[in-house]
């Protein structure tokens, strides 16, 4: 008999689709979390620009291994800012973070 599983024992589903990625904290004032789980294994490049369009800085990962990536960014003045994750499935994905300085 085939087996039978119960509604509440299926996958939690983390609201996230599969290609998607959250940055926390949010405002941030040194470091963005960069939450990669859906890319474990897969080469990702990071960007993060200001308000201006101008790439303050990035990161390329050959082979995502760990599930969190950190930027830094206590060095940059407090605005707006847009990380932008690029994969080799040629898409872009962006989320705003604001840093803000106490």
């Amino acid at each position: 008999a085939p087996v039978l599983v119960a509604p509440e024992y299926e996958a939690v589903d983390s609201g996230m689709q599969p290609d998607d990625f959250n940055v926390y904290p949010n405002p941030v004032s040194s470091e963005i979390n960069v939450d990669l789980i859906n890319y474990i294994g897969r080469r990702v490049r990071l960007d993060l620009y200001n308000a201006q369009g101008k790439l303050m800085q990035f990161r390329e990962i050959d082979e995502v291994g760990t599930p969190i990536e950190q930027l830094l960014v206590n060095d940059l003045p407090a605005g707006v800012y847009h990380v932008k994750l690029s994969s080799n499935a040629a898409q872009q994905l962006s989320r705003r973070v604001v840093i803000f300085r106490e």
